[in-house]
């Protein structure tokens, strides 16, 4: 029995020319606010006590608790003017290799891809931050924004991004794959 099965990760959802405008106003943040839109898992809780413990607010948005809904271009100026931004996984999803659309999203928003992910730091060639450790993700992540922060490596990312991980690729890699299926089972 042949099966046919298609895998890509999730993708950013903005189109590239939006990630194009946003990368003529990329800015470093000056605030020191960490917003997290989306659900608590875990693995944030670490991060959460290091940005608390240095200073820096963090305010949950979003999710799956009850909390205020935000709206697509909320998120996206909250991300923007969020000190660090991550793409914190579960522990199960790093090893099972998943990728979360919020590397993408982050990343074609404006900011440095910082990650627990092995899998997703690979898919970046190692181009992004990785620390597997939460806590210590967050020193490395204030380490490179105080010392190391290059806006060209955040436009070479958001470029990755729009060249490979919008939804239009999502399309276009469905296309592909009717198209192999229709050449190997012309009705």
């Amino acid at each position: 029995l042949n099966t046919y099965t298609l895998y890509f990760p999730w993708a950013t959802d903005l189109l590239p020319y939006q990630i194009n405008e946003i990368k003529k106003h990329i800015k470093k943040s000056d605030k020191k606010v960490e917003y997290l839109v989306g659900t608590i898992i875990d693995e944030w809780k670490p991060f959460r006590i290091a940005c608390l413990q240095n200073k820096i607010n963090f305010i949950h948005m979003g999710g799956y608790t009850g909390l205020k809904k935000v709206s697509i271009k909320e998120n996206i100026k909250l991300i923007q003017k969020s000190y660090i931004a991550p793409a914190i996984q579960r522990k199960s999803q790093c090893i099972e290799g998943y990728i979360p659309c919020r590397i993408f999203k982050n990343i074609s928003y404006g900011k440095m891809g910082f990650t627990n992910s092995k899998v997703v730091y690979e898919l970046f060639h190692e181009k992004i931050i990785f620390n597997p450790c939460p806590t210590k993700l967050f020193h490395d992540a204030q380490y490179w924004l105080e010392n190391n922060y290059d806006i060209n490596k955040i436009h070479e990312l958001m470029d990755f991004v729009r060249d490979k991980h919008t939804y239009l690729n999502r399309i276009n890699n469905l296309f592909t794959f009717f198209g192999i299926i229709t050449r190997k089972h012309p009705s």
